[in-house]
């Protein structure tokens, strides 16, 4: 996937700062390119249109609406709804396609866009998105039609977002045990990072029989501790069961325990991942997680006898495979480490809705605090860091110098390079997807052999570039 210097383009879509590199002009070519993009496949393509809650998320609607309407399509307009509630609308509303005004979990001054087709169901994949920035970039250079133009444009409903919540709300409920869930009466706080999942997972909640509060904190969307201190706080202080913390489109989920940790995202899967694996045991289910996931999964999966599946990073990496296993008529189901799991029953994508049932009726069955739900799984330390990248130098460079450094080990090239150690210890390094820089991440069940591992190969490409 290529990186603008004006965008960040990846497989989470496109983003950019509002005003600066993401404009309304900007968004319209790329509503013009989605439209050329979506005639391809259908005549009279059907869309879906949502956004968050970010304060720019209007005007850019408009813009990008207007370049859609400059081929002939249908619109729904669904309101502020979250990026899981509009990718299982695809299937309700028998939609060709959809786009989600959104920065994820970037900070307020970003925005952008989530571009979903059907039959797929997903986001577009990577040759899909380039032939969306190709498209653009012609626009870009010439495409003789007007910003103003607005053309054979039909709108089939306004704000049906009400609608959308409801089908997706009775689609959770589906899958988890209700009455054993409401029994229990959790207290739970919800910190939505007043975005667009808060008012579904507030309906949830309600229907689970949850005792829950909102915390509306000002903080940074990502759900990683650091942006967690106030929700954790206010779960010790109320003596709530657990907290639950969204991104600012509802796909991802952080967890606080009773205690008022913030636990970190791999968590999240992991514990979903076990809960599951146990409720569908006799079906021998698979589970997908990317390859920069915790292997805390592995474990989990060798536990239970179940199978695993390991894709790139990337969303609809993941959404892929699970499709692909389940048109072999296989139970599967998987995620990414930053707390986005995906149960397909649902939708191919990332959903924090279902997670957030799913957790609930782990700690019902189980009966215990969520603390020591979490010291069950296997225990691993990751340590993370960035380089930056020059443009000059490739990516085969670290490669070449990993097997260099490390002969005798198990080496994948799948997506970067990663090493396998005994004893459970693995090394990646991966080019990244939306910056120009080197992403290198270790994992080990001794914390000092991860960190020791991190440096030594940070120091090694220290060196790389500078002759």
């Amino acid at each position: 996937m290529k990186i603008s210097k004006d965008l960040r383009i990846s497989y989470s879509g496109i983003r950019g700062i509002v005003g600066e590199s993401l404009t309304p002009i900007v968004a319209w070519g790329l509503g013009r390119a989605f439209i050329k993009f979506l005639k391809k496949r259908v005549r009279v393509p059907k869309i879906l249109i949502a956004r968050d809650t970010r304060p720019h998320g209007e005007l850019l609607q408009g813009a990008i609406i207007s370049g859609l309407a400059t081929g002939e399509c249908r619109i729904r307009h669904l309101g502020i709804i979250s990026t899981p509630t509009l990718q299982q609308a695809l299937t309700d509303f028998n939609a060709d396609g959809a786009v989600m005004i959104t920065a994820s979990h970037n900070p307020i001054e970003w925005n952008g866009f989530k571009f979903f087709v059907t039959p797929e169901n997903t986001i577009l994949d990577g040759p899909q998105m380039d032939e969306l920035m190709e498209l653009y970039d012609r626009i870009k250079k010439g495409d003789v039609i007007s910003p103003s133009l607005i053309g054979s444009l039909l709108i089939e409903g306004i704000d049906e977002g009400e609608r959308a919540l409801q089908m997706h709300l009775n689609k959770v409920l589906r899958y988890v045990n209700l009455d054993f869930i409401k029994g229990m009466n959790f207290s739970v706080q919800l910190d939505g990072a007043q975005g667009a999942g808060e008012k579904l997972a507030a309906r949830l909640l309600e229907k689970l029989g949850c005792d829950y509060e909102i915390l509306r904190s000002e903080r940074n969307s990502e759900p990683v501790p650091e942006n967690l201190g106030e929700l954790c706080e206010i779960v010790k202080k109320r003596g709530c069961q657990v907290g639950f913390a969204q991104d600012m489109d509802g796909d991802r989920l952080a967890l606080v325990t009773e205690k008022g940790e913030a636990i970190g995202e791999d968590y999240t899967l992991a514990l979903v991942t076990k809960h599951l694996l146990e409720k569908y045991r006799e079906y021998h289910p698979v589970v997908v997680r990317n390859s920069s996931t915790s292997h805390m999964i592995d474990d989990l999966v060798h536990q239970y006898s179940a199978k695993i599946v390991e894709t790139k990073v990337g969303e609809v990496n993941l959404s892929r495979a699970l499709a692909e296993l389940l048109s072999e008529r296989r139970l599967a189901f998987g995620g990414e480490g930053n707390g986005g799991v995906i149960f397909p029953p649902i939708s191919l994508g990332r959903d924090s809705f279902i997670t957030m049932a799913f957790v609930l009726e782990y700690m019902a069955g189980r009966d215990k605090p969520l603390s020591e739900l979490i010291d069950e799984l296997p225990r691993y330390y990751r340590y993370k860091v960035k380089i930056p990248r020059s443009p000059d130098i490739d990516f085969s460079i670290y490669v070449n110098k990993i097997k260099e450094l490390f002969p005798e080990n198990k080496i994948s090239t799948t997506d970067g390079v990663k090493v396998i150690f005994p004893g459970g210890t693995w090394l990646q390094v991966r080019a990244s997807n939306t910056e120009p820089v080197i992403r290198l991440l270790a994992e080990s069940k001794d914390g000092k052999t991860a960190e020791d591992l991190l440096s030594r190969v940070e120091s090694e490409f220290s060196d790389i570039g500078k002759s």
